[in-house]
C-alpha cells in the first residue's frame, strides 16, 4: 500500500476551489500524470481496474439486496446477505443472515457494531475539526453513543 505523504497531501489540497471543494474526478485527473505524487494510488492497467471496478459493483449489489422480515403488525427491511464471519478479514465473501451458524452469529453483531463504531469515530474527529459552531451536546451524544458500542464490542468478544 503507497503511504500518504505530505506531499500527497499538499498535492490534494492544491486541487481544492475556491470554496475549498475537492471532487474525485480532480485527484484522479491530477493522477494520470505520471510524475505526480498522486499516480501510485491507481491502477492503470485497464483490463485490471475494469475487473475490480466490477468486484465493487458486485460487492455493492449484494449488500444492498434486503429480506422483508413481519412479525406480527412490524415489518423488518434487514440485510439478505452479511460478511462472513468466518472468512479472514483480509478476504471478501458474504453469507445470508438466515444461515449464519449459531457460533458465528456474534461475529456478524460485532462486525456491524465495529463498523457503526468507526462511523461515529469519524464522525466525533470531524466535529471536533470543524472549531465550534456545534452544540456541545452533540459531541456529548457521539461519544455516548460511541461509549455504547464499545460496551457491545466487549460483550461480543470471541471467547477462546
Amino acid at each position: 500500500m503507497v503511504e500518504i505523504t505530505k506531499e500527497v497531501i499538499e498535492e490534494i489540497r492544491d486541487l481544492e476551489n475556491k470554496k475549498g471543494q475537492i471532487t474525485p474526478v480532480a485527484v484522479l485527473d491530477a493522477a494520470r500524470d505520471e510524475s505526480s505524487s498522486l499516480h501510485a494510488f491507481f491502477q492503470w492497467d485497464d483490463s485490471v481496474a475494469a475487473e475490480k471496478y466490477r468486484i465493487d459493483q458486485a460487492r455493492t449489489l449484494i449488500v444492498r439486496v434486503q429480506i422483508m422480515i413481519t412479525v406480527e403488525h412490524t415489518t423488518i427491511k434487514a440485510p439478505t446477505y452479511v460478511r462472513d464471519p468466518t472468512q479472514d478479514s483480509s478476504l471478501s465473501g458474504y453469507v445470508t443472515t438466515i444461515r449464519v451458524k449459531e457460533q458465528n452469529k456474534m461475529g456478524v453483531v460485532r462486525d456491524e457494531v465495529s463498523r457503526i463504531a468507526g462511523n461515529i469515530e469519524r464522525s466525533i474527529a470531524v466535529v471536533k475539526a470543524m472549531n465550534g459552531n456545534i452544540p456541545p451536546v452533540v459531541v456529548s451524544n457521539l461519544e455516548s453513543a460511541l461509549s455504547l458500542m464499545q460496551d457491545i464490542l466487549k460483550l461480543t468478544e470471541v471467547k477462546e
